[in-house]
C-alpha cells in the first residue's frame, strides 16, 4: 500500500517547509512539490519568448518539456523543498526568480496543463509514498488521499517570512510590494476557473501564524501516526531516487 500526504494552502504559507521537514522524518517518502511543474513551464515560456497569456501557446510549447525528477537533498540541507532535476540538472534557482514568481499564477490556471501535470503525479503515486505540496492537491490531484493538511497563516505572517527570506538572500525588496504580490496571488489562486485553492473537506487545518516550523511538524506527525499508524512501518525505509514521470497525451477525459 502506498501513501500520499497532501499539503495545501496559500502562497508563502509554509507548505514547502513542512513538506521538507516531513521528508526528513519519513525516509520512505518522496517529496514532490507540484508547483515546480508550473514554475518550470513559466520559466521555459519566459526564456523562449512564449507569451504566458496564451493557454494554447504555453501548453504546446511545454507539454513535452515537463520531465522533472525529484530527489531529496542529502541531510535535507537546502532552502528548497527538494532537488528538482531536468535532464539531470538541478533547476531550482531558475524556478524561484522574481520574474517566474510574478507570472506563475497565470500559467498554473490553465486546464490542459493541470491535466498533464496531474497524470504525471498520479502515475508516480502508484509506486511511491509521496509528500505533495501545492494548492489543489487534496481537492483535485489526490482527492482520495487519507492524510491531508491545509496550512492557514495570516497574510502578514506570510509577508514577514518572505521579507526575511529576501533580506537574508541580499535581494532588494519592499515589504509593501511583497504583501501586495501575495494578496494578488491569493486572489488569482482562489478565483481561477480550474481547480481553485480551497480547503479539502477532510484535511487537518493548521493555523501556523504563530508556530515555529518545528511546532507545525510535531502537529503534523502526531496527526499522521494517529490517523495511519502503519506509516510508522515505512518511515525509516530509504526512498529510491524518483524516476522521470512518463509523458502522456492529455485527453478531455483526463
Amino acid at each position: 500500500m502506498k501513501y500520499v500526504i497532501t499539503i495545501d494552502g496559500p502562497s508563502g504559507g509554509g507548505k514547502s517547509t513542512l513538506a521538507k521537514n516531513l521528508q526528513k522524518e519519513l525516509k520512505g517518502f518522496v517529496l514532490l512539490d507540484t508547483g515546480s511543474y508550473y514554475r518550470w513551464a513559466t520559466y521555459l515560456c519566459l526564456e523562449n519568448g512564449i507569451g504566458v497569456e496564451s493557454e494554447k501557446d504555453v501548453y504546446d510549447y511545454v507539454k513535452d518539456r515537463l520531465e522533472l525528477d525529484f530527489v531529496p537533498y542529502k541531510g535535507g540541507q537546502s532552502k528548497y523543498a527538494a532537488k528538482v532535476l531536468y535532464d539531470g540538472k538541478d533547476v531550482n534557482k531558475k524556478l524561484y526568480t522574481d520574474k517566474v514568481t510574478k507570472n506563475v499564477s497565470v500559467v498554473a490556471k490553465y486546464k490542459r496543463l493541470r491535466q498533464r501535470v496531474r497524470k504525471m503525479q498520479r502515475d508516480l503515486a502508484k509506486y511511491k509514498n509521496l509528500i505533495v505540496a501545492g494548492r489543489d492537491i487534496g481537492t483535485y490531484v489526490f482527492p482520495k488521499a487519507k492524510i491531508k493538511f491545509y496550512l492557514e497563516p495570516s497574510i502578514d505572517a506570510r509577508t514577514r517570512r518572505r521579507y526575511k527570506d529576501h533580506v537574508r538572500e541580499g535581494r532588494a525588496t519592499s515589504y509593501k510590494e511583497l504583501k501586495q504580490n501575495i494578496a494578488h496571488r491569493d486572489h488569482e489562486d482562489t478565483t481561477r476557473e480550474h481547480s481553485p485553492l480551497k480547503k479539502p473537506s477532510n484535511a487537518l487545518v493548521i493555523d501556523n501564524t504563530h508556530l515555529l516550523p518545528s511546532q507545525t511538524l510535531r502537529l503534523a506527525l502526531k496527526y499522521i501516526y494517529e490517523k495511519e499508524p502503519a506509516v510508522k512501518g515505512v518511515k525509516d525505509e530509504v526512498a529510491e531516487i524518483v524516476r522521470k514521470p512518463k509523458i502522456y497525451t492529455t485527453t478531455n477525459n483526463s
